[in-house]
């Protein structure tokens, strides 16, 4: 009877405890051609795969959590206008044991995308591990125009 009661706390907890990794752990994969035309909240990695385009429309305020940053494997199309630019950015300075912790902005090798009328602010800095990241890595095809990139690491 005792061996059974601590088998089943076990498997309570254990199920538990791996429910809570996946839930920190969450990715977010855009499969399929998209457009984001309100503000966004981005709290976990997103992923544009490859062939794949992300448009983000003019005036969109694109707020990054702790565990946010996009990674380019297919097109992001940020399609801001002079008085409605398009703004990625960190709510709050994240500092954490006097490191900066922020988002990163990735773009891989068969990327190809469109930047116009954007505001970059808050990226790069510190992660787990202790490894520093950029506010925006570019291995793929990048054209920016119209555009302000500031305060990043």
């Amino acid at each position: 009877m005792r061996a059974r009661f601590w088998v089943i706390i076990f498997v309570g907890f254990s199920f538990f405890a791996g429910s809570f990794c996946e839930a920190r752990a969450q990715k977010e994969e855009i499969e399929q051609d998209t457009i984001w035309d309100q503000d966004r909240v981005v709290d976990r990695t997103i992923t544009i795969k490859q062939g794949v385009e992300l448009k983000i429309k003019q005036g969109t305020r694109v707020r990054f959590e702790k565990e946010g940053s996009m990674n380019v494997q297919g097109d992001l199309t940020i399609a801001g206008e002079k008085e409605k630019p398009v703004i990625f950015y960190q709510e709050e300075d994240k500092q954490q044991d006097g490191e900066r912790r922020a988002y990163y902005l990735f773009f891989g090798p068969d990327s190809n995308s469109k930047i116009s009328h954007f505001i970059f602010r808050d990226a790069g800095g510190y992660f787990e591990g202790g490894s520093k990241m950029p506010g925006m890595r570019v291995k793929g095809q990048l054209e920016i125009t119209d555009s302000l990139i500031t305060e990043n690491t």
